[in-house]
């Protein structure tokens, strides 16, 4: 049995510790994978999907549910959750839909839009033409001809609201406090003109105007606004023009300021809180103002190794700020699909949609509890990821072979010249050529180390394994297994000294192709 064991040991030891370094590997990007997006909120947990393009439709009911409607394949689909993401009620509707359908929901009353014109969602009845569809929770309002108009679910019937400041004006409309607030503006390249006005009692009254400047190479991409007693917050997200070799960029300002002041927008950028760069192409914003408070919520180019490659992805953020700055950011989704089209769903959870191929996943993730224990379940895409990532990884660690060619290549050399030399050292298997070419290997492996420790491959290492002097443990330790290996099994394997030291090259490149291989890209 000893000698059984003496003879397997040469390959069994090796083995070990190579599937040691594959769990290792494995374990890491399941921890990456599987990583939250941030402390004390849920991973995300997939409600359904979606064939269109579109954000769902999220209202909060007052009896404190959640309703939820989507396009599936059977048609416009509803969902009704609790606050702890339990479905209470389910419902399927039969309306045309594609990409540009939006709709109205609610409790009593569904209409949509194609783009052109709204219609009945239970009748299918052609109700109004349109030129844009703008509804709230509780408020549905289109334009039409140079004009803003209210529709009454009720009834069906229209009511205009005001004439449009401009012609060319865009709306964004939002609603707060049972008020809708309407802001138009018209966009030029270093400034806008915008007007705040109230809808209360199917009276509408002007809150605002004003001329807003912006820098000469700046052209708005994204606005965003909400009021909340005398107080208004705008969130500006702009394209910078450059030369035709350069790339345009993007900027972002905000102004938090009462009713009466003057506008002036401050501008801001984001840290991403899970990397070392900056949040990206800011955009689907969502924003509520509460006590001075302005709450961001909208997606952004970030650090995700959730990814088979490091690097960025769009995913759901949330940022707080006040008059004087940002005060905090949160990433609140880590997925390695595109996330886009966020909405808060209630005051601890958010909905979005996840591009997924030729449709579109609709997520929820949620700061309650019962949520966040739920979630932490590994589910079939994760376990997917968690291999794709390691199998992506292993496939570039075999170009260890390559990168360490210069640490082998010169004792081979050396067993080379023994072979044909005249001395008869290498047929009497003399032990000094295997220790001299085991010698002329570690030396070349240590003075050389950095042609595959380089900076930027320690610094993707896990922690556990980047530490002071990791490059000698990892090269010496591996070395020092590999000899004992040879040492204990040596009488029963009879082998000669070339197959020896080809032996301990071989698997000491295949031991760093194992632990520091997958690093390398």
């Amino acid at each position: 049995m000893k000698h059984f064991f003496q003879r397997k040991a040469v390959w069994m030891i090796p083995g070990i510790i190579m599937l040691v370094g594959l769990c290792s590997l494995i374990f890491e990007n399941y921890q990456e994978v599987t990583e939250a997006p941030s402390e004390n909120w849920s991973h995300e947990v997939e409600l359904g999907k979606t064939t269109v393009n579109s954000e769902p439709y999220i209202i909060e009911t007052q009896d404190d549910l959640i309703s939820l409607s989507y396009f599936s394949e059977q048609g416009l689909k509803q969902n009704v959750y609790n606050q702890k993401w339990e479905k209470q009620a389910e419902d399927t509707y039969d309306i045309p839909f594609n990409k540009f359908t939006r709709i109205f929901q609610t409790k009593d009353h569904l209409l949509y839009s194609d783009y052109y014109s709204i219609y009945d969602g239970k009748t299918q009845e052609k109700l109004t033409d349109i030129d844009q569809f703008l509804p709230t929770h509780n408020n549905l309002l289109f334009t039409k001809n140079e004009a803003l108009y209210q529709l009454h679910p009720d009834t069906n019937e229209t009511r205009k609201v005001m004439d449009l400041p401009h012609p060319q004006s865009t709306l964004n409309v939002t609603e707060h406090a049972g008020n809708v607030y309407i802001l138009s503006y018209v966009s030029g390249q270093s400034s806008f003109d915008m007007s705040l006005h109230k809808l209360e009692n199917d009276q509408v009254s002007s809150l605002k105007q004003a001329r807003i400047d912006l820098p000469q190479t700046d052209v708005i991409n994204e606005l965003s606004f909400d009021i909340n007693d005398d107080t208004y917050g705008l969130f500006v997200r702009t394209t910078q023009k450059q030369s035709m070799s350069g790339s345009p960029e993007t900027n972002n300002y905000y102004a938090i300021q009462s009713l009466e002041s003057k506008p002036s927008l401050k501008q801001i950028s984001f840290k991403d809180p899970s990397g070392d760069k900056m949040i990206t192409e800011a955009s689907h914003l969502e924003m509520t103002l509460e006590n001075s408070h302005m709450k961001l919520l909208f997606r952004g180019f970030g650090q995700t190794k959730t990814m088979f490659k490091d690097g960025g992805q769009f995913n759901i953020y949330e940022a707080v700020m006040d008059a004087d700055g940002l005060r905090h950011i949160k990433r609140l989704s880590n997925t390695p699909d595109a996330s886009k089209y966020p909405n808060r769903a209630s005051d601890n959870s958010i909905v979005w949609t996840d591009a997924d191929g030729s449709t579109n996943k609709v997520l929820m993730s949620s700061s309650h509890p019962e949520v966040i224990t739920e979630a932490q379940g590994l589910t079939w895409d994760k376990v997917l990821a968690i291999a794709g990532k390691t199998i992506g990884m292993l496939s570039y660690s075999f170009l260890t072979i390559f990168v360490t060619l210069v640490w082998y290549i010169w004792p081979l050399l050396f067993l080379a010249v023994m072979m044909f030399a005249k001395s008869k050292a290498i047929d009497q298997d003399r032990m000094w050529i295997l220790h001299g070419g085991i010698a002329i290997y570690l030396t070349f492996a240590l003075f050389l180390r950095e042609e595959l420790f380089k900076h930027v491959v320690l610094l993707r290492l896990p922690d556990y394994m980047n530490f002071f002097g990791s490059p000698f443990v990892f090269i010496l330790g591996f070395a020092c297994i590999l000899y004992g290996v040879l040492y204990f099994t040596n009488r029963q394997n009879d082998w000669s000294i070339s197959i020896q030291l080809c032996y301990f090259i071989g698997l000491h490149v295949s031991f760093l192709s194992i632990f520091i291989g997958p690093y390398l890209l």
